[in-house]
């Protein structure tokens, strides 16, 4: 009897020792949250009852942080340009969350914020400012005169500063500003181009007439206008500069019509324009001339037509240095994407955003800035990355944009990067139909030695 109580108990320890010995053979792997794993080695080859856990602690290096890189960016988002900077800044937000959500930027992790300007030059400074004590690495301005004012302040700051358009002011000399497309006198060089192409010198047994009108913020656009005029066989016979906030355009179109012009080229936001297009319709102009308007593209081209109406809006065509969204082989499969990526809860917002082009313009700033941090980053690494290695790699910025740019490129001397622009024609729905290639412009240097000849 005692031995079946003494076999019993027996095969009871021997049936608890038996995981235990198990247990022998293995190591237990456990993850603490204070970023150390604890492993247990159990010594093996000793008596049950003599079994002994040794606790090891092995020091495991957490992930390394990612350097944060701050963009200040200042655009008018209440202000007269508003229409057209609200979408773009929405596609500089897109492509910024795009960055960080993708690691496009090994080791780098971007902040950024935005100040209004209300398109008021005076705010230039003090928004600036607040982006340097802020901690700035980037300033991202609207456009080429908001860069000028800080342009000497960000030099001796060493804070690069981006535009989505460009004056030569901006670019020359040479300093820490770096625009997308080329300077509005650039582009009305190519404006002028487009009218000896379309002007039909046989037919009408003349040269044509240009005009231009513009916002008094677009300084020495006309000296090129009349430099170049003469070598596409284009009469350059009227000019008017405007304010700010003008709404009545009567005086200027008045002395415009006694110039009889078959182009009238505008420049200046979108409200100008609409303003401005109503009233050469009023006075007759239109049953003659074609308007080139460098503002069509800040909105839906249907906010044209809808502000114009349907039988203006089809004397109208517009320049524009950014490729579309359409949905057929011109348009640029990524910026579509990501519309809808980030917008897909709100249909009506992708829809007029896919019709337009403004949003290309802060998508296609926020690449450029994304690219010279992206070539710094290979520079230097992203723990060095500073306001010169920024600098740097903005000047080997070389890139197509997803289709939503012509080739980009920037150099020592070149700080701005596309060099041609298409005319588009406003439908009376709204569709854009392109009425040229890519046209060439001439660089800023280019058109300094033409013009001193």
């Amino acid at each position: 009897m005692k031995r079946g109580v003494v076999l019993c108990v027996f095969l009871v320890l021997l049936f608890v020792a038996l995981p235990l010995l198990g247990a022998c053979t293995k190591e237990k792997i456990v993850e603490v949250p204070v970023e150390k794993i604890v492993e247990k080695e159990v010594i093996k080859e000793v008596p049950v009852e003599k079994i002994v856990e040794k606790e090891v602690i092995k020091e495991v290096p957490a992930e390394k942080p990612a350097r944060i890189l701050k963009i200040g960016a200042q655009y008018d988002l209440t202000g007269p340009s508003s229409a057209f900077m609200l979408p773009a800044r929405y596609g500089a937000d897109d492509y910024f969350t795009y960055v960080n959500d993708e690691g496009i930027l090994p080791g780098v992790e971007l902040e950024w914020r935005w100040l209004d300007t209300r398109l008021e030059p005076a705010k230039n400074v003090p928004h600036y400012q607040s982006h340097k004590d802020w901690g700035a690495d980037v300033v991202m301005v609207q456009m080429g005169n908001d860069a000028v004012i800080i342009k000497e302040m960000a030099g001796k700051d060493k804070i690069p500063i981006t535009s989505s358009g460009s004056i030569v002011d901006e670019l020359y000399p040479v300093g820490w500003a770096f625009g997308v497309v080329p300077p509005w006198d650039s582009c009305l060089v190519g404006a002028l181009e487009w009218a000896s192409l379309d002007w039909d010198y046989e037919k009408e047994g003349r040269n044509p007439v240009f005009a231009t009108m513009k916002l008094d913020i677009y300084r020495r656009v006309e000296d090129a206008g009349h430099a170049f005029a003469p070598k596409f066989k284009v009469d350059y016979d009227f000019e008017a500069t405007y304010p700010r906030g003008s709404t009545d355009f009567t005086p200027y179109v008045l002395r415009m019509k006694d110039a009889a012009p078959d182009y009238i080229y505008l420049y200046g936001s979108f409200p100008d324009h609409v303003a401005a297009i109503k009233e050469v319709y009023r006075q007759g102009l239109l049953e003659k001339a074609k308007v080139i308007s460098v503002a069509i593209g800040s909105l839906p081209a249907i906010a044209f037509v809808t502000a114009l109406g349907p039988e203006i809006a089809p004397h109208v065509v517009m320049i524009s240095c950014y490729g579309s969204l359409t949905e057929d082989d011109s348009g640029s499969v990524f910026g579509r994407e990501l519309i809808k990526r980030y917008h897909a809860d709100d249909q009506k917002f992708i829809e007029s955003t896919l019709a337009g082009q403004t949003y290309q313009v802060g998508l296609t700033q926020a690449m450029l800035t994304v690219e010279g941090i992206k070539n710094a980053v290979e520079l230097v690494g992203a723990d060095k990355v500073d306001g010169d290695a920024i600098y740097a790699g903005l000047e080997k910025a070389k890139f197509n944009a997803e289709g939503l740019l012509p080739p980009l490129e920037m150099g020592p001397e070149k700080h701005y990067g596309v060099d041609s622009f298409m005319i588009f024609r406003i439908g009376e729905h709204g569709e854009l139909t392109s009425l040229s290639e890519w046209v060439d412009v001439p660089t800023p240097l280019e058109l300094a030695e033409y013009m001193e000849k």
